[in-house]
């Protein structure tokens, strides 16, 4: 099964609007690279800074079997003097998937995976999750979505919850990674 990771670029976010400190987020890093490597899963991140890539490379020192990196043919755009911006987060990528800019980036990620993990919010993250509608609305889209809700200031807004809940309830709250191993193995069981 493949799991998208969605997340802050600055994770700091996580710590200073969830319900966990420094070392938990820490711990909440080391954990879910663990976990995901142990369960056989492959992870798809965003070529970039942030929790997705500190877990994604966790993942892969815990012996992770496959990690998809999502760029941007775009990204030249992005480079800071002669360096690729994104060069130093290639080192963790098994295969690259390659869409049309950043801005199709977030429509994307998220759906990629049969199943996506949010940790923590940003407006990238928002756009993540919500256009996940889209893909369920238009696209007949399966993706299972679980929100680790201690990363997180509070539940996202009825308005969104309703709109995720098109053609059934597709999203999940999750309080600890026990959650998240039983949500993935029920999934697994249904799809």
């Amino acid at each position: 099964m493949k799991i998208s990771i969605l997340g802050p670029g600055d994770y700091s976010l996580i710590s200073k609007y969830g319900k966990l400190n420094e070392e938990e987020v820490k711990e909440l890093i080391e954990k879910t690279g663990e976990l995901l490597a142990r369960e056989g899963y492959e992870i798809m991140v965003a070529v970039d800074r942030g929790i997705a890539f500190e877990i994604a490379k966790k993942y892969k020192e815990k012996g992770g079997k496959k990690v998809y990196g999502v760029l941007p043919k775009s990204h030249e755009k992005y480079k800071e003097g002669k360096e690729d911006a994104i060069k130093p987060y290639m080192k963790i990528v098994d295969e690259k998937i390659v869409v049309d800019s950043w801005y199709h980036l977030n429509g994307e990620i998220g759906s990629l995976g049969d199943a996506a993990i949010s940790f923590g919010l940003s407006c990238g993250t928002m756009a993540d999750i919500v256009f996940l509608y889209f893909h369920y609305k238009y696209l007949g889209g399966k993706t299972k979505l679980l929100m680790y809700l201690p990363s997180m200031s509070q539940k996202l807004p009825r308005e969104i919850e309703e709109k995720l809940s098109i053609k059934g309830k597709k999203y999940e709250y999750i309080n600890s990674l026990e959650d998240m191993e039983n949500e993935l193995k029920n999934f697994e069981k249904t799809d």
